[in-house]
């Protein structure tokens, strides 16, 4: 059954009145795991007794206008990248600062420990609230051609999602940076406005691996993303139904593995269909992670608020799981 316009009602138990259906608004790309986990999440929903209508086939418009509305209570809940959501709590791009995280089991500590104790109350200060965070695998450059030193990037233009996280990293490479939206980047790659931009391969893959045929592994950080809640919202559920919208997207330790499992099966299938996939080796790696190095003291400069004290936070629990892991 189709979900997106679709109420879930609640359990047959729960009277139909009891409460108005939950908004719930992202932008999915169809035959997607990021589908599939948002089907799981109206099924959980119904099943601890909330009612969701699922508009996250990009129905209500792009991450910006989603957020907005959330904010506004007009949409309840909402899944988003980090790049979007750092338009509105900036602080969230320090966790696209390249070559922070050594692994995804890195990331994954990091983004685990400081969900509740660092980004819930900037949320919170936003009008949101933290449900969960998400995956989508590691960040790296679609382009038209060839790309493995970032001195390739120099002078040419590079699309950047409207937001700080992609715009610094283009511009620390001396890419130009044209920042345009999705629906737009067919038309530019095609044109020649951009030659290539930020994405990760999950994402690329079902979209753009056919007019720009080569993705470059730079693996530069981990994109996250999470799923927000509009606090007011939030807080009119029980203390149950709140536990289960926590975990509604599935267990966070599956959802990753659902996305490298994804990783995996999409870069077979891309260099099958004759896309070139561009694997850095270790020495290549440090070129782009040289080239980047000046990008965390930028963006706790141009951030300012409490980047300082998010970074700190983040640093503490990198290096918790490192003394862990010695």
């Amino acid at each position: 059954m189709r979900l997106a316009r679709r109420t879930l009602l609640a359990a047959a138990a729960t009277p139909s009145f009891a409460r108005a259906p939950a908004v719930v608004g992202s932008n999915a790309p169809p035959n997607t795991p990021w589908e599939r986990q948002w089907k799981r999440f109206a099924e959980n929903a119904a099943q601890a007794g909330v009612p969701v209508e699922m508009m996250v086939g990009g129905e209500l418009g792009g991450d910006e206008g989603i957020l907005a509305a959330l904010r506004r209570n007009r949409v309840q809940v909402g899944g988003f990248t980090l790049a979007a959501m750092a338009n509105v709590v900036p602080e969230f791009a320090l966790l696209t600062i390249p070559y922070f995280f050594a692994s995804a089991e890195e990331a994954a500590y990091v983004q685990d420990t400081t969900a509740l104790t660092v980004f819930e109350p900037l949320l919170r200060e936003k009008g949101l609230a933290f449900l969960q965070w998400t995956n989508s695998g590691w960040a790296g450059l679609f382009s038209t051609s060839p790309i493995r030193d970032p001195a390739q990037l120099k002078g040419h233009k590079y699309r950047a999602a409207p937001a700080i996280a992609h715009r610094v990293f283009l511009e620390a490479v001396g890419a130009d940076v044209v920042p345009i939206g999705l629906a737009d980047l067919i038309p530019a790659l095609q044109t020649g406005m951009v030659e290539g931009g930020v994405i990760t391969l999950s994402y690329y893959g079902p979209t753009f691996a056919d007019t720009a045929p080569y993705f470059t592994n730079t693996r530069h950080y981990p994109e996250a993303g999470l799923v927000a809640a509009n606090a007011d919202w939030f807080s009119s559920l029980t203390p149950t139904e709140q536990a289960a919208m926590r975990n509604a997207f599935g267990d966070i330790a599956v959802v990753r593995v659902e996305i490298a499992d994804t990783e995996r099966e999409m870069t077979a299938s891309l260099r099958q269909r004759g896309v070139t996939i561009l694997d850095l080796s270790d020495d290549e790696r440090a070129r782009w992670a040289d080239a980047t190095s000046s990008i965390a003291e930028r963006l706790v400069r141009e951030i300012g608020g409490q980047a300082s004290a998010v970074l700190a936070g983040m640093t503490a629990a990198r290096d918790a799981f490192r003394r862990l892991n010695r």
